[in-house]
């Protein structure tokens, strides 16, 4: 490790950045319908008693974050990174504690989900 690099961690640990905590919320009514674009965070399969579901959280632009757990099948499935235009009618508002900030965040549960991804999509090439 070089000096700079020392002298950096050094700084860094005498004046450690803020923590910004994001102030997030709930979107629509339990049993309402909502329709959202945002970011996917989380996009993973998990294994579960009746087969398996893709766990999706998704940030929106607003800051506000939205879960589903999707068991249908799909054309395509968005990853990690994609931003998407997602509907679904809100089944629960929820709490969970996000064990990398130590902060406990507001989510909007999701079911009945339906997404597409804003024109170009996914797969567009300019051919031009």
């Amino acid at each position: 490790m070089s000096i700079d690099a020392l002298l950096k961690n050094l700084e860094e640990v005498k004046n450690p950045k803020p923590i910004v905590e994001k102030v997030t919320g709930y979107i629509g009514k339990v049993g309402g319908k909502i329709t959202a674009e945002g970011k996917v965070l989380v996009a993973k399969h998990v294994n579960g008693y009746y087969g398996t579901t893709l766990l999706l959280k998704i940030e929106d632009t607003s800051g506000n974050l939205i879960t589903t757990f999707y068991s249908g099948t799909a054309n395509e499935v968005p990853v990690k990174g994609d931003t998407i235009n997602i509907t679904g009618t809100v089944k629960k508002h929820d709490v969970y504690f996000n064990s990398y900030t130590g902060n406990e965040e507001k989510s909007t549960v999701i079911t009945r989900t339906r997404w597409t991804w804003p024109f170009p999509g996914p797969d567009f090439q300019d051919w031009n």
